[in-house]
């Protein structure tokens, strides 16, 4: 039996990925993964540019069909204010891009397949022990011992052992997904509007828009199952003349949302990321980003460490190095819930000020655009 450096939990787009950035280490690593079949999760992910960088660095962005996000507005229905984040203002190519996950996952694997040992397929770790030395992860009566493990896995595995505390903060929303099609075809820009029924965001996928909308639960059950033309009935008119009318609608599904966060992202051996860390909600876009800074973060401290990977000192700089960008990427997304959800017409007024200092002030709309492209550290 192979006693690894690095046993990654988890072979979605951020384990793999970690997988990846450990590969050329000499460092035995290995990345297990439930499912031995492709999986075919239809979901869109919001990649920012400052990700694009790197997964280009690793080689994983050839070939990759996205969607370019090259404007974003931000405005709230009923109310003032609104502004527009572009990216010729940055000097970027994009502000980001729209990918289906199912696309990331398999190129992302692809590459780390390249490595020889580094993908472990069909075996679902289903418990695991914390040694002086070691851990030991089962997968039903079989076993990998690992210096290191690292969760790349949503993290259910590891807090519900009781390594990792979290905290959790239920949103009293549920997510309708779907694809929808304007009478215009998409053009590269995305829009985010926060409307009394709860935040709306377009995000373009080809000619037409992934649609992400936050809704009451049993809203957005409802809309979901309504015929499709009265679903674009209520969805226009939450757009309101401010986009082009929706003609059609596919891929209708609904998920609950809320906060969930590590209140350390170590222990014992244990390193937590992406949504094992934090899960944040989808407004902005910035959950799969802050992830794969967690997998970047957590490489380097690893490829500069000279000592045993699981020693504490070690995951210690990681935590240290990963503090400030989730704390205030988790802060920021919270609040943005709370500052736009409110119908109270004072807190409008406050946001409509908000919004129009930023689209009047382009040194401050830049600062926030690089945040959001790059992160809060540093």
């Amino acid at each position: 039996m192979i006693e690894y450096d690095a046993v990654i939990v988890g072979g979605g787009p951020v384990g793999a990925m970690l997988g990846v950035m450990l590969a050329s280490t000499g460092r035995s690593v290995a990345v297990i993964e439930a499912r031995s079949t492709p999986g075919r999760d239809s979901r869109m992910l919001a990649l920012s540019w400052g990700t694009r960088l790197i997964f280009e660095s690793m080689g994983v962005w050839a070939d990759l069909p996205v969607t370019p996000i090259t404007s974003i507005s931000v405005s709230q229905q009923n109310g003032f204010g609104r502004v527009h984040f572009s990216a010729e203002e940055l000097d970027f190519p994009a502000l980001g891009y729209v990918v289906r996950y199912a696309d990331l996952e398999y190129h992302v694997l692809k590459v780390l397949r390249q490595h020889q040992g580094g993908l472990i397929e069909g075996f679902r770790i289903d418990r695991f022990e914390q040694g002086f030395s070691k851990v030991r992860l089962y997968s039903g009566q079989q076993y990998f011992d690992a210096r290191l493990a690292v969760f790349a896995d949503g993290g259910k595995l590891a807090w519900e052992h009781g390594a990792i505390q979290m905290r959790e903060k239920k949103y009293a929303e549920y997510a309708l997904v779907a694809r929808v099609t304007l009478e215009e075809p998409a053009r590269g820009d995305a829009h985010e509007r926060f409307t009394a029924r709860g935040p709306l965001a377009l995000l373009p996928s080809g000619p037409d828009y992934a649609l992400v909308w936050a809704l009451e639960p049993e809203k957005a059950e409802a809309y979901c199952n309504l015929e499709s033309g009265l679903f674009l009935k209520y969805l226009n008119s939450e757009l309101d003349k401010y986009l082009p009318s929706a003609i059609r609608v596919d891929y209708r599904s609904v998920f609950p949302l809320f906060l969930r966060e590590a209140r350390s992202p170590i222990a014992h051996r244990i390193a937590l990321i992406g949504n094992a860390a934090q899960t944040l909600h989808p407004v902005a876009g910035q959950g799969f980003n802050l992830g794969i800074r967690d997998a970047r973060d957590l490489a380097q401290t690893l490829i500069h460490a000279e000592q045993d990977w699981g020693e504490s000192s070690v995951l210690r700089q990681y935590a240290n190095l990963r503090r400030v960008d989730s704390s205030a990427g988790l802060w920021w997304t919270d609040h943005l819930i709370e500052w736009f959800g409110s119908n109270n017409p004072v807190i409008a007024s406050g946001r409509g000020v908000g919004l129009a200092a930023l689209e009047m002030l382009p040194i401050l709309r830049r600062w926030v655009s690089r945040k959001m492209i790059f992160g809060w550290r540093g």
